[in-house]
């Protein structure tokens, strides 16, 4: 299956990630899945990969195995909406525009998340746990960033944006007037 270029196997009851997966890869769906760990390495040799989708899986903190994201020099949109995470998945691919991580249970966000990232410009952290102590005060004044989507948190005041920002979504938050 050399020339593969998308590979749709969701709503399977896969429980790992299938390898050896071939290198011509541009999109690969595996949402709707029973994957709860990514080994190293699986997505190794996927440098034309544009899309990974593992919407809706059993994917933890524990989940990631180190460098799990390494070899996706291309990948521009990464959707891991819908798993059991805490955390912001660690070593995101620099190339990364869209991030999907909605339904979640993200608490917070490391200092500078996205400072390796710098064409990120479209984030969904809608309906996880972040509250104003969780979100560093420049984490999201990224200059590359349009669209970021905050809805069904437990934020109390707004966040630092750049100005380039178009569109900002805190609808079911703790937000008040001063």
């Amino acid at each position: 299956m050399k020339n593969v270029l998308y590979l749709f196997l969701e709503d399977n009851d896969l429980e790992e990630v299938p390898a050896p997966l071939p290198s011509s890869l541009e999109q690969l769906r595996l949402a709707k899945n029973k994957i709860s760990k990514i080994p190293e390495g699986v997505f190794s040799n996927l440098e034309n990969l544009t899309l990974l989708d593992l919407y809706q899986n059993k994917l933890t903190d524990g989940s990631f195995q180190a460098d799990a994201f390494s070899g996706l020099k291309n990948l521009m949109q990464l959707n891991v909406a819908k798993n059991e995470l805490k955390k912001m998945p660690a070593g995101l691919p620099s190339n990364t525009v869209q991030l999907y991580l909605d339904k979640n249970n993200i608490e917070s966000i490391p200092d500078d998340y996205f400072n390796n990232v710098p064409r990120i410009s479209f984030i969904r952290l809608n309906y996880n746990k972040l509250s104003d102590k969780g979100i560093p005060a420049n984490v999201f004044n990224v200059t590359s960033l349009l669209d970021l989507q905050l809805s069904h948190n437990e934020l109390a005041t707004l966040p630092t944006v750049n100005g380039h920002l178009e569109r900002l979504y805190l609808d079911h938050n703790k937000i008040k007037s001063k």
